[in-house]
């Protein structure tokens, strides 16, 4: 501080007292009115002094603790290795750093993130000791909380598929080196739809969860079970002997699921079906040995279910499945089995929806939605897919001139052509028809090819092509990258659009490679004016990624799963995804 011209000596001695007793006395408001907790002792841990947070946070008056020990917080929660480690930090004149489990008067625990801190004299000689701390309770909590979310089943509070598929992980390593058995139950709820239907979803909600609280009541105390989704459990037995001894679990969990449910109100029968999938750690993965119990599990609810079945692979449960499969194939169009879906293509940079694309589902009468993946190849393989096809458009336009009189924003409908379609379908006519029927542009309906069909050298192909081209009905190149990648069908065929597949955007970021080819073939397309559409995008990493390397549109489960039309419209009346 600068003295005023004329300042005494004295005088300069006083105002210098001043400002000492003045910071003095801001410093003890500090200590006072921090939010933190401040303990004072001396060299032998005699309290000394503590602010009013420590009185708030602990119950404590400071009158009740002055001249004790910090050993009245003690929870009993560490062991003596953790206060001798702090000892001998501190005795060290060192500060000492950790979270500290201390309980309130009340009996209540509470985590404190505390920092003790030796005080030195003149001479460095430790003369007492400054805890400073704060309560950390509430956000430990907190994390643990959201640890839990992200691991279980809000409904039921199982654990989830992705915990499943952790600890499946760990207990087949574990029979592997122990050299014993292990299997998986998964079970489903017969007809399920039609207790949604009858109670509600809080009703039904709380069947599902009787039933959780009842299969796990019968379970061993080393067994985990986990809710799939919807109405589907999995359970994992480890230490088995046999076969049997998995069959003897899942008999007796059939019959305890037979007794009558109630939602307070009515009661409910259920049954239930089983499929198994056995093996010994190092035979299968646990991707597989999940597979097998759920492809066994199909089986039996294709009986009828309230059953049990077994995986055998000798027993061709495939070939019966695609066998009846096959058989069903033939009545699902007359029948109106089938269902779209629709997922949408956003724009990568305005996340405005472009369009969305028809997907076909399969969903026969109590049963659950069949898997693409399971039927489509067998329509192709029978011939089917060229009606389906034809149908596949019709809906397709239909739900498009609805959504267009609704008023909703204008977006384009993608829908996928097949091999058959292009060959035996009558394609050309099938689309002018449509178009004109339900008032629509030739503009308005994308038609998506596979990349696997243009491996092919026919004129045909090439001239319808070009016609539905000429036609003004814009084409896109589907699945690119997935083994007959050429530039030469994008130099061929009249292509706007060029969709990537979903197996190189699953790695876009841990992946170089992966991360490399998806930029050099958008940056090939963008040359020949060609928009690129990515696939599978399922994370806001993902989407970052590719918005930065100048992809056009991105479509993936980060947006939207494909849903039914209804399910849809929220966001399709808003005209885009809100940004994260």
């Amino acid at each position: 501080m600068c003295a005023k011209p004329g300042s005494s000596p004295g005088q300069l001695k006083n105002r210098a007292t001043q400002d000492h007793r003045h910071l003095e006395t801001r410093l003890q408001q500090v200590v006072e009115q921090t939010a933190d907790i401040v303990m004072i002792t001396d060299v032998q841990g005699r309290i000394e002094y503590v602010n009013p947070a420590f009185e708030h946070v602990t119950g404590y008056q400071r009158e009740e603790v002055l001249g004790k020990s910090p050993r009245i917080l003690r929870s009993g929660k560490q062991d003596g290795a953790f206060y001798s480690r702090m000892w001998q930090t501190i005795s060290q004149g060192k500060a000492f750093h950790d979270t500290v489990i201390n309980r309130r008067k009340d009996g209540r625990l509470y985590y404190e993130d505390k920092t003790i801190t030796p005080l030195l004299s003149d001479d460095g000689e430790i003369v007492g000791y400054v805890s400073t701390g704060r309560d950390i309770t509430h956000r430990l909590r907190f994390r643990k909380r959201l640890n839990f979310l992200a691991n279980h089943d809000p409904l039921t509070q199982l654990p989830n598929r992705q915990f499943f598929a952790q600890q499946l992980d760990r207990a087949l390593a574990r029979a592997t080196q122990l050299d014993y058995e292990l299997a998986i139950i998964c079970l489903d709820i017969d007809r399920f739809h039609i207790v949604n239907r009858a109670l509600n979803t809080s009703g039904a909600d709380e069947v599902l969860v009787q039933v959780a609280r009842r299969l796990q009541e019968k379970l061993r105390a080393g067994d985990l079970m986990a809710r799939l989704d919807g109405d589907r459990f999995v359970i994992l037995l480890e230490g088995l002997g046999d076969e049997t001894d998995a069959l003897h679990v899942a008999r007796q969990l059939q019959n305890i699921l037979q007794q009558p449910f109630s939602n307070g109100t009515e009661e409910v029968i259920l049954t239930a079906s089983f499929g198994i999938g056995f093996g010994i750690g190092s035979s299968e993965s646990g991707d597989e040995m999940l597979h097998h119990a759920e492809e066994a599990l199909q089986h039996v609810k294709q009986k009828g279910g309230n059953g049990i079945e077994l995986y055998q692979p000798g027993q061709g449960i495939r070939s019966r499945r695609r066998l009846t499969l096959q058989t069903r194939l033939h009545q699902a169009l007359e029948r109106k089995e089938f269902v779209l879906h629709y997922q949408p293509q956003i724009c990568a940079t305005t996340r405005r929806i472009m369009g969305v694309e028809a997907l076909l589902r399969w969903a026969p009468p109590d049963q659950p939605l069949v898997a693409p993946a399971d039927f489509i190849p067998l329509l192709e393989e029978t011939g089917l897919i060229a009606p389906v096809g034809a149908w596949i458009i019709d809906h397709a336009c239909a739900q498009l001139r609805h959504w267009r009189d609704q008023g909703l924003p204008v977006f384009t409908m993608a829908v996928n052509i097949s091999p058959r379609q292009l060959h035996r379908g009558n394609l050309l006519a099938t689309v002018h028809n449509n178009l004109e029927r339900h008032g629509l542009q030739p503009s308005d309906l994308h038609l998506e090819v596979t990349e696997s069909l243009l491996i092919q050298e026919d004129s045909q192909l090439d001239e319808i092509m070009h016609s539905l081209a000429a036609m003004g009905t814009p084409l896109s190149i589907d699945d690119f990258g997935t083994g007959y990648s050429s530039l030469a069908y994008l130099r061929r065929f009249p292509f706007r659009t060029l969709k990537l597949d979903r197996r190189f955007i699953a790695g876009i970021t841990e992946q170089p490679e992966n991360a490399a080819i998806v930029t050099a073939v958008i940056q090939m397309a963008h040359a020949l004016n060609i928009q690129v559409i990515a696939e599978g995008v399922e994370n806001v990493n993902q989407a970052r990624f590719l918005r930065n390397i100048r992809c056009n549109q991105l479509q993936g489960f980060y947006f939207s799963r494909p849903q039914p039309a209804a399910r849809l419209m929220p966001l399709l009346r808003d005209g885009a995804v809100p940004a994260s």
